[in-house]
């Protein structure tokens, strides 16, 4: 006797549909990492450099440290060399990063683009005063894609990739905060 196929495929399909829409709304609450609603609202310097960013993400971490301290581990993560490599922030694949705004201890915005790249990208690094002597450090990016099925195309790979890029900043703010408290209640360790 031969077994109908049927409803093995409704289930699977069933299943899927709802992995996917699990998977969907976990994504929607942790895409803005750490983000309070002041920070989602808040104006960032380099915002106006992509007024018509298509895509924008903001995260955010409380860090127990000073501005400098916190400044300090921020330069340090952008390793192998930090970010501050002169004029030109690494080639990554052919992507270069470019200073576009420096005010030490408080703000770092990357840029990336250009042409013959398919996307316009700004990267904003914000230390800002808390309460109690607390800074948070806040980061956003904005990407815009460039005319054109190439353009199209590297803005789905942006979105596509976000739920990596979500895990590897988190890391990254963490890492930061880590550091610099460490540093705070060590001075030796800095």
């Amino acid at each position: 006797m031969r077994r109908s196929a049927a409803p093995w495929l409704v289930l699977g399909v069933a299943a899927l549909t709802a992995a996917v829409w699990v998977a969907a709304r976990a994504y929607r609450e942790v895409r803005n990492w750490g983000a309070e609603p002041a920070d989602l609202a808040r104006d960032l310097p380099g915002d106006d450099l992509l007024p018509d960013a298509e895509f924008a993400r903001t995260r955010a971490v409380n860090i127990d440290a000073s501005s400098e301290l916190v400044w300090r581990w921020l330069m340090r993560s952008g390793r192998p060399y930090g970010w501050l490599r002169g004029r030109w922030l690494g080639q990554f694949d052919g992507y270069a990063l470019t200073l576009a705004l420096i005010e030490p201890p408080r703000l770092l915005v990357l840029r990336q683009g250009g042409p013959g790249q398919p996307w316009d990208l700004t990267w904003a690094f914000m230390i800002i005063d808390g309460q109690r002597g607390w800074r948070r450090l806040v980061i956003r990016t904005r990407a815009r894609a460039h005319p054109g099925l190439l353009g199209r195309i590297g803005l789905a790979g942006f979105r596509l990739l976000d739920p990596l890029t979500v895990a590897t900043t988190r890391r990254m703010l963490l890492d930061v905060k880590y550091h610099a408290e460490a540093s705070r209640l060590d001075p030796l360790s800095s």
